[in-house]
């Protein structure tokens, strides 16, 4: 195909179990006016043959054989180089698109000409568990939530092809595993607009060799270098702890009492350093940072009376606010947190119901 208006980019490494429902879900989209760029990063099964089959029967198929194994981001790269589309389309090679997935972003792309990235809903699948995770739908909203971690499913995305600055070297080989996550960053500090679509478009298969499964530790890290990228553009150097203290709050991990105390401090800084900078947007960023505190305290239950205490207070901590919308649905959560509940309820039934 000469002129497609969307080219959909998968690269492929020892992916032979999945293969054929990844390329198959692609092929049979609604929408048919695609090249389907398929790289075969040196596999050592038989992911090399099921792709020729099907690149034997279907013209718009482009397979690329790369003898050695390169690595997820040298593939990548050279899929977006070797993209004619006005959109460029990510596909995993173990994952399922829905039948209208590319229709439905395209049309969406072409209404919304502002916006340079646009991803979906998805729902995640493991031994026969189905979860559905959502994400927020706005620019503003997406880009604070960048402050401690992507609010775009990789996977889904579809990106406006003259929003994207060097094609040849798009992601970044020293945030190998976050190379996601930098790039929205990147994008979105340079003024591209994201957009997800409020529709569960896109099947994301966990499993053993999944990134967020196999590269935990590097991947934690990077994100870690990934968000004093965003926190030096707010003019904050942050010390040791504090980065500590920020990355426990994206990663989703508990803290001692000393330490969610300083989290509120913390958030407060931030937040201030966002008004003075306009950054990003002051409501969109202070739901975020509430967000942050609130799972922080809920994940660090071992200190429940302490967090207990300080959520109920105006200012935790001495820093941000919490208004009575969020300490009541914080209580909520915590009530429905198992196996907590009966140590839960019997706390706060001793502390608020004494005669």
């Amino acid at each position: 195909m000469d002129n497609p208006e969307i080219s959909v980019v998968m690269p492929v490494y020892n992916s032979e179990l999945y293969l054929r429902e990844a390329v198959e879900s692609i092929l049979n989209q609604t929408f048919e006016n695609f090249e389907f760029i398929i790289l075969n990063d040196g596999s050592t099964d038989r992911s090399e043959s099921v792709i020729r089959e099907y690149a034997d029967t279907d013209k718009r198929i482009k397979a690329f054989n790369s003898k050695q194994n390169k690595g997820l981001i040298y593939q990548l790269n050279k899929g977006m180089e070797l993209s004619k589309g006005k959109y460029i389309a990510r596909m995993d090679s173990d994952d399922i698109s829905f039948p209208g997935r590319l229709e439905k972003q395209f049309l969406f792309m072409e209404e919304n000409p502002s916006v340079g990235v646009c991803g979906t809903w998805l729902e995640i699948f493991q031994n026969g568990r189905r979860d559905i995770h959502v994400q927020p739908t706005g620019h503003e909203e997406i880009f604070a939530g960048l402050l401690f971690k992507t609010r775009i499913w990789h996977a889904t995305v579809m990106m406006r092809g003259d929003a994207l600055p060097g094609l040849a070297e798009l992601y970044r080989p020293e945030f190998i595993h976050v190379e996601d996550y930098e790039l929205w960053v990147r994008l979105g500090l340079s003024g591209v607009r994201f957009a997800n679509i409020p529709e569960v478009l896109f099947e994301y298969r966990l499993h053993e060799k999944s990134v967020c499964g196999s590269f935990s530790l590097p991947q934690m890290r990077n994100a870690g270098k990934v968000r004093r990228i965003i926190l030096n553009r707010l003019e904050l150097e942050p010390g040791k702890e504090e980065l500590e203290l920020h990355n426990l709050m994206a990663s989703g991990a508990a803290a001692d009492r000393a330490g969610i105390e300083r989290a509120s401090v913390w958030l407060e800084k931030v937040r201030k350093a966002n008004e003075a900078k306009g950054l990003f947007s002051g409501a969109c960023l202070y739901e975020e940072l509430i967000r942050a505190w609130l799972n922080l305290a809920k994940n660090s239950l071992s200190c429940f009376p302490f967090i207990f205490k300080v959520f109920l207070a105006q200012r935790p901590g001495g820093g941000i606010n919490v208004n009575l919308r969020q300490k009541l649905e914080f209580a909520l959560k915590l009530l429905l947190q198992k196996p907590w509940n009966r140590k839960v309820i019997s706390i706060i039934a001793r502390k608020y119901y004494r005669s």
